[in-house]
């Protein structure tokens, strides 16, 4: 089981590389939101992706990341630059 889990992470993460042109001197972050407990499928969660899809319509760098929604909550692959574009950009995925 968490051998399966290492191995869509690494192909979802090596997807979203040859997808997307990665700028250089960055690196690939995944940034997952967990759910306590259920499961966050849209369904299961509207008013919560009603705010999730307002916000990602917003953001302007749509090549730099991509919204993976999962069971067990959403996931951003970003690519981030110098640590104060990390900051910067952690504190815009915190404010989402």
């Amino acid at each position: 089981m968490n051998n399966e889990w290492h191995r869509t992470f690494r192909n979802r993460m090596h997807d979203f590389e040859a997808w997307h042109m990665a700028p250089l001197g960055t690196v690939l972050v995944s940034i997952k939101v967990r759910v306590s407990s259920g499961c966050f499928h849209r369904e299961h969660s509207p008013r919560a992706y009603t705010l999730i899809d307002k916000q990602m319509s917003e953001l302007v760098m749509h090549d730099e990341f991509t919204f993976e929604e999962h069971e067990s909550g959403p996931e951003l692959l970003v690519f981030v630059a110098a640590v104060t574009a990390g900051i910067s950009l952690a504190k815009s995925i915190i404010d989402l």
